[in-house]
């Protein structure tokens, strides 16, 4: 009743160089998989778009966000976006929507917003290629270490009290600053990063605007500095002369930049625990040291 297909590859390409006084040595560390439903066992769809054959094991399916309905959309004044106002506006089965809901995409063109207008939107949180690169040079008594680290493919749906704010019972839910960004009669901002906000659960427009769909989505790709080190050695004729046989002084720092179009938190933790706890992990923090290595 279920098949399914995981094909990829893994490898390592180093490379090194001595010229004179000057040495490189260059490691590359990649893993690549890609996985496919080929028979889940479900009956045929009505539509295309919602047999799951084809796609990966953890994508995610939702609505396409199209953008926000504005004040424009209720030509009747009502304060409410419906077939009064538009007969081609879909109604949405979740609920009453107004200006500054989200306006999903009538993917089936029956007019109303439901779960046959669902689609695959993402490939889930599990990244389907992995990869490091290290490089090391040194030059006389002087050396650099750098390490890359980096993932493709993975993205998140942002939900929870942590992120929707007051979507939790009683009107609980942090509010980001990033809200200050949201659809207001005064901000009539079609793409406003967020939408009209409400108060509890239960509000008008909230279960609407918390659907899975790719408003929330956000892509996790990146590509981290997440080692660095520069050092010196000591000449030998130096160290010689106060008793020692090695002393190297070293700056080295870890997670010093981060590349990403994702900003809210920090892209290499996996916080989507179901739980609607979207960041509610401890960072991975910058650390600067400065040391020294003695050999006796």
């Amino acid at each position: 009743m279920g098949t399914t297909e995981n094909k990829g590859f893994d490898g390592t390409i180093e490379y090194n160089k001595i010229i004179n006084d000057f040495s490189i040595n260059l490691r590359g560390t990649f893993s690549y998989n890609k996985n496919t439903i080929i028979e889940n066992g479900v009956p045929e769809q009505p539509y295309p778009w919602l047999d799951r054959r084809g796609a990966g094991l953890l994508s995610r399916w939702g609505y396409v966000a199209e953008r926000l309905w504005t004040l424009d959309d209720d030509t009747n004044g009502d304060g409410e976006i419906n077939q009064d106002d538009n007969g081609d506006i879909a109604e949405v089965t979740t609920g009453v929507v107004m200006p500054g809901d989200i306006k999903y995409k009538d993917l089936n063109g029956d007019g109303i917003i439901d779960s046959y207008d669902r689609k695959e939107i993402g490939k889930g949180d599990v990244p389907y290629l992995t990869y490091g690169l290290g490089i090391s040079t040194q030059y006389k008594n002087f050396d650099l270490s750098l390490f890359f680290q980096g993932q493709q493919g993975a993205d998140i749906m942002l939900s929870g009290i942590g992120i929707q704010p007051f979507s939790g019972d009683g009107g609980r839910g942090n509010l980001y600053s990033i809200a200050t960004d949201r659809w207001t009669p005064e901000n009539d901002d079609p793409y406003a990063t967020y939408p009209r906000l409400s108060y509890g659960s239960s509000a008008v427009g909230q279960s609407n605007n918390t659907q899975g769909s790719t408003w929330w989505q956000r892509d996790q790709d990146f590509v981290r500095l997440k080692t660095a080190e520069f050092g010196y050695t000591l000449p030998k004729p130096v160290v010689e002369r106060i008793g020692i046989s090695n002393a190297r002084f070293y700056l080295r720092a870890t997670n010093l930049f981060t590349l990403t179009n994702f900003d809210l938190w920090d892209p290499e933790l996996n916080t989507d625990n179901g739980n609607g706890q979207n960041g509610g992990q401890y960072p991975n923090i910058s650390v600067a040291s400065i040391g020294v290595n003695f050999r006796f």
